[in-house]
């Protein structure tokens, strides 16, 4: 089920994912994030987790956030227990670079 206006989120991703029967087929399924993801905080019984990797991968072409994700970023680059990724795409990089994500993940999983 769609989130709401199709033709709207379709005009939104066209400059992000110009194949347009792909784009279309990713705003008929556009569903709403819940309203506590924003504003609940995670808890976690051990922020570091012995064995478990923790990577940060950004999305460079977005910038509609920028001066906010802009701490993290300079935090998360220079701390030695975190990986750092860019990939010279948009948020939407897993809809409209699916391939290219995938080998990024893959090269993190090795």
């Amino acid at each position: 089920a769609s989130l709401g206006d199709v033709a709207a989120y379709d005009e939104m991703f066209r400059t992000r994912i110009p194949d347009d029967v792909y784009r279309r087929w990713v705003a008929e399924r556009m569903t709403s994030q819940p309203i506590l993801t924003f504003a609940q905080p995670t808890r976690l019984s051990h922020p570091n987790p012995p064995g478990v990797r923790q990577t940060f991968v950004r999305c460079a072409l977005d910038v509609e956030n920028a001066a906010e994700y802009a701490p993290i970023i300079a935090r998360l680059r220079t701390a030695p227990d975190w990986e750092y990724r860019e990939i010279p795409y948009s948020h939407v990089a897993p809809m409209s670079h699916p391939a290219e994500v995938a080998s990024t993940l893959h090269d993190l999983s090795s």
